[in-house]
């Protein structure tokens, strides 16, 4: 697994079906104890009574399961489980759970995290089979629906992390004479384009309404599920805000953890296999005070000349020289930002710019420090009339 920084996370998915029907849980667990944050499709486990989700202590992690029922949206072989670690998030920065309602019971599942650098909300779901009658198809639009409506309730500063086992192929509309494209597609990478399911065309509006993308495709990552026949596919997804494509560092099929968790003795892969993800999920903007430029606070303080300042404001007095300055003041320090944080927030550069305009104005616009202002001339008259009055 790549090492994921400095304000990043590593971020895993996988359905578990097989392992877990066969009583190997732990063993699930085990190989996702290397990651901050998993999701689980498929887990099998069952609601209890009155229950919409329970919370297990398990060693490195707590683990949030939404347990199946035998439901009118859901089955017996749904589930869903979110891991997270208990160091990184404890339970008080769990801020609130995202139930699905009772007829959708174990299709999904969400949390919203918040700490003081971080808020981000982690979302889990498997999608029905792709349906083939009416009621089916009535309920994958209802459970995309409820995801739909969970990231659409975000507050703009959350990030939304959307983990899914989507029984779907997105790519292109097949058409009579070829493939076509729509702007549904605007979150759907160029790698590995298939012709679209019916779950995919769900998948594709879903991401197009909330502005989100799927990373996995925006490189050959490979599939994500073996059939026993041979043939392979891409149904299992990671999706992130499609303003935070350059924040993902490290996006492909877990290899190793999937060799792991293989039940299947074959010499072929088979089942499904782990999605690894690591992304940069801190704020983007600054969360601690930081010191600026004030000239109150320099080795020389000064004092700005109001009348110079009224002169420049008006007429333009050294403005030509003081953008001079301020033009060739940013340009140096521009690459100085860049090699300190290879991709400087907003704050950052507006900090740099404050810096040096207050220099510049500082260097055209004070008093000399080394006597006091001068009282304007028509200052001193007004003075004089005063006292004879």
């Amino acid at each position: 697994m790549p090492s994921p920084g400095y304000g990043a996370v590593a971020v895993s998915h996988y359905n578990p079906l097989s392992m877990v029907a066969v009583g190997r849980w732990n063993d699930v667990l085990a190989v996702f104890a290397s990651v901050l944050i998993f999701g689980l499709a498929g887990t099998c486990m069952r609601a209890g009574a009155g229950e919409t989700y329970t919370t297990v202590d398990h060693g490195t992690h707590y683990v949030i399961n939404w347990g199946a029922a035998s439901r009118s949206h859901s089955n017996l072989k749904a589930g869903v489980a979110i891991g997270l670690n208990k160091k990184m998030w404890p339970k008080r920065t769990w801020k609130k759970i995202y139930s699905p309602p009772k007829r959708m019971q174990g299709r999904a599942g969400a949390v919203i995290l918040k700490t003081r650098k971080t808020d981000c909300c982690v979302i889990e779901l498997i999608s029905p089979v792709a349906p083939v009658t009416a009621h089916g198809a009535r309920i994958a639009d209802d459970v995309y629906q409820w995801v739909g409506g969970v990231i659409a309730s975000l507050p703009h500063r959350c990030f939304p992390l959307f983990l899914m086992d989507a029984n779907a192929r997105v790519g292109y509309y097949a058409v009579e004479g070829g493939f076509v494209e729509t702007p549904e597609f605007d979150g759907v990478g160029p790698s590995q384009r298939d012709v679209c399911t019916s779950n995919g065309e769900r998948l594709c509006k879903l991401c197009f309404q909330q502005h989100m993308y799927l990373v996995n495709t925006m490189k050959q990552c490979g599939p994500t599920y073996y059939h026993h026949d041979g043939s392979s596919s891409r149904i299992d997804y990671i999706a992130v805000p499609q303003g935070a494509i350059n924040r993902v560092r490290h996006i492909g099929v877990w290899q190793s953890a999937g060799e792991r968790l293989q039940m299947i003795p074959a010499a072929g892969r088979r089942d499904h296999w782990p999605l690894l993800c690591v992304v940069d999920i801190r704020l983007c903007f600054e969360t601690e005070a930081v010191p600026r430029f004030d000239h109150q606070l320099t080795k020389t303080p000064c004092q700005f000349n109001k009348d110079l300042l009224a002169v420049a404001a008006n007429g333009g007095y050294k403005r030509e020289f003081f953008l001079r300055d301020v033009e060739r003041s940013a340009a140096a320090r521009m690459p100085e930002a860049f090699v300190a944080s290879r991709k400087p927030f907003p704050d950052d550069i507006a900090a740099m710019f404050k810096d040096v305009v207050c220099e510049a104005a500082v260097s055209h616009y004070a008093n000399d420090d080394k006597r006091k202002p001068e009282m304007p001339e028509d200052t001193w008259q007004a003075l004089r009339m005063r006292r004879h009055v």
